[in-house]
């Protein structure tokens, strides 16, 4: 409950008052469905705290802990890349998609006989990934291989509708204060993909 009360404040532009909830939760750390500190990291990218986020980053890999790792690690990439330290953005986002292929074999061995959802999971980890380092490259200046991810992209899109590009591309666009990360996004996709599209 009190996750959903800390979400709120976040979108209310409430910083203060989020803050104390979710570090409060990370204090109790009784939170096993949940990961607090990624809605930490959310709030110090939206408040532009990036030295907290990055002791967040820094201190958690410590602890190691194994629920919600990949999103986390997603997270802390995006930190870096706003700031524009790309090697580190780089080597987080490599990290997320280890730890995702790990999670894929443990959810493989809970989901057995449900192929149409392990790769429906698959899909959708994997255009994660491609719109990640799509940005990332656009971001570095690398457009061709910003393009060439943008080009796996549309493969996938060409045999699931559901994972049209322009389609998702109109959902971010329609958020209300959009974080740095999905305008990012917006002006990656709206750079590369041909204005005919």
């Amino acid at each position: 409950m009190k996750q959903v009360i800390a979400q709120i404040y976040i979108e209310d532009n409430k910083p203060k008052k989020a803050e104390n909830i979710l570090l409060e939760l990370v204090k109790d750390n009784q939170t096993l469905d949940f990961n607090p500190h990624i809605l930490l990291l959310e709030l110090y990218q939206k408040t532009r705290h990036f030295k907290k986020a990055e002791n967040i980053c820094t201190v958690y890999l410590k602890e190691e802990k194994e629920f919600g790792k990949s999103k986390f690690y997603t997270s802390c990439a995006w930190i870096y890349l706003i700031q524009e330290k790309y090697n580190s953005a780089e080597q987080y986002f490599k990290q997320a998609k280890q730890q995702n292929e790990k999670d894929m074999q443990t959810n493989m061995q809970y989901f057995e006989g449900n192929e149409d959802f392990i790769n429906s999971m698959k899909k959708l980890s994997k255009i994660e990934w491609l719109q990640n380092m799509l940005v990332l490259e656009w971001k570095r200046g690398n457009m061709k291989l910003a393009k060439d991810y943008l080009q796996q992209l549309k493969l996938l899109d060409s045999d699931n509708n559901d994972t049209n590009l322009n389609q998702r591309l109109e959902e971010l666009m329609k958020r209300k204060n959009p974080s740095i990360k999905t305008k990012l996004i917006i002006k990656a996709f709206n750079d590369l993909l041909p204005k005919t599209e």
